[in-house]
């Protein structure tokens, strides 16, 4: 039986996602002894929802300390202790700080400032174990409870709470009405719908079989969100959340066959696709969503070879100005680091040369340096483009430069391969505006 070792040292959210994961794949795993090295406190929270039975969990380190290990995958990425690499022995290591393929590279960019996580952190990783993306069917039944979770009162008042709960109750006069602080998580919840914040909460009252509908005042991607199909989520545009503008997205909730109303709201709703789970645009969206669609589509290829097909992102039209101001500045990005790439080339062909031109080298270097200063500078101020540029930083930081010759012919292909992905995305970004039918030049 192969022994794996899997080491989550972060909150316990990164630790509830790892395994929820391995439950999920529980069949896959079946011929693997799995040990699970966390953090007590992490530990200590998620033992209120109910015990994870499926692997041998160690919080001490000195329990795993010279034992040998057939396979060895890191998850963290916050709280990586270095100490690990000199105590743990394996034969196979692989992960953020273990590794330099693309998914632990991937992985390893979460803890770059974005505007939303991309991915979802069980599809992220799914590619560094090197799982096969799979959904457990939900269990939903006749909806007979609805939950409330806890928003800030700037944000939904108690007025606006009571104002939605009596219309509900109106409506719908079979429903029950009660507080998360309720829930019991070792009972089912199929016959449960949750609306509130995405919270650890939230997503243990899920994966116990509740539907959801989750509400932020902006889009923020996959974060927290539960790792299922059909879960909705609203966004309101940096606005509070009024009762008579939640009732048609409960409408759709409660009954299927009911389509959503006009809203002001932007809704979306969770579903599995070749590149994983993805949150659809059920209508017009928030501009930073089409951002987020483009990088969907773009990270599924880039990082599975996966081409995935989504529906074109109906932007509302006060964003499409600044949603169109994001595709000129990818236009930008791009013939700035083509040029970048150019002297790479230049770099890469006066090594191969037998009398290398160390100043005409230099110079080509030292052009290098300044467009990667602006790209830095840009990546810090536009958080729609830094996770991207961050990930081939780091593919690039990975390149041994003890060796010129080998360095300037990988550093040259990575800038190509950068430029590529880049292009990419600008047509990505171009589709969605031509489908809109904004005018580019």
């Amino acid at each position: 039986m192969k022994k794996i070792l899997i080491t989550q040292v972060d909150s316990c959210y990164f630790l509830n996602e790892t395994f929820s994961l391995l439950e999920r794949h529980i069949l896959s795993l079946r011929e693997a002894e799995i040990t699970i090295f966390c953090r007590k406190e992490s530990m200590d929270k998620l033992s209120a929802f109910g015990a994870f039975k499926n692997s041998l969990i160690i919080t001490d380190m000195h329990e795993i300390a010279d034992k040998q290990f057939d396979q060895w995958f890191n998850l963290s990425v916050f709280n990586f202790d270095e100490h690990l690499v000199q105590v743990v022995h394996a034969t196979i290591k692989k992960g953020p700080f273990l590794s330099r393929d693309d998914w632990s590279i991937y992985l390893e960019t979460i803890r770059e400032k974005s505007l939303y996580l991309n991915l979802h952190l069980q599809d992220i990783y799914a590619g560094v174990l090197g799982l096969p993306k799979t959904l457990v069917p939900s269990r939903w039944g006749q909806t007979k409870k609805i939950v409330f979770g806890h928003f800030k009162p700037t944000f939904f008042s108690f007025q606006e709470l009571t104002e939605l709960t009596s219309n509900l109750k109106k409506s719908y006069p079979h429903l029950e009405f009660s507080s998360i602080d309720e829930v019991d998580y070792l009972e089912s919840q199929e016959n449960t719908l949750y609306f509130g914040p995405a919270t650890i909460e939230a997503i243990k009252l899920c994966e116990a079989g509740s539907r959801c509908i989750f509400a932020a005042s902006a889009f923020t991607g996959t974060n927290l969100l539960p790792y299922g199909e059909d879960h909705l989520y609203v966004t309101t545009h940096q606005e509070a959340l009024q009762a008579k503008r939640l009732e048609p997205i409960f409408n759709f909730a409660l009954t299927p066959q009911v389509p959503l109303s006009l809203s002001s709201y932007s809704v979306y709703q969770t579903e599995l696709t070749t590149g994983g789970l993805y949150l659809k645009a059920i209508n017009q969206s928030d501009y930073i969503y089409a951002t987020y669609q483009a990088f969907f589509v773009l990270w599924s290829y880039l990082l599975g070879l996966v081409e995935t097909e989504v529906g074109f992102a109906h932007l509302n039209q006060l964003y499409t100005e600044q949603f169109k101001n994001i595709h000129e500045s990818c236009l930008k990005i791009s013939e700035l680091h083509y040029l970048a790439t150019r002297e790479a080339r230049v770099i890469y062909e006066e090594f191969g040369k037998t009398n290398s031109n160390l100043t005409k080298i230099q110079d080509s270097l030292s052009k290098i340096l300044d467009a990667q200063k602006t790209l830095d500078h840009f990546a810090s101020t536009h958080l729609w483009f830094n996770p991207l540029y961050r990930f081939f930083q780091l593919k690039i930081k990975a390149i041994d430069f003890s060796h010129p010759v080998e360095a300037s012919e990988d550093r040259y292909l990575l800038y190509v391969e950068f430029y590529q992905t880049l292009e990419a995305l600008k047509e990505l970004f171009t589709v969605t505006l031509t489908k809109n039918e904004v005018s580019i030049k």
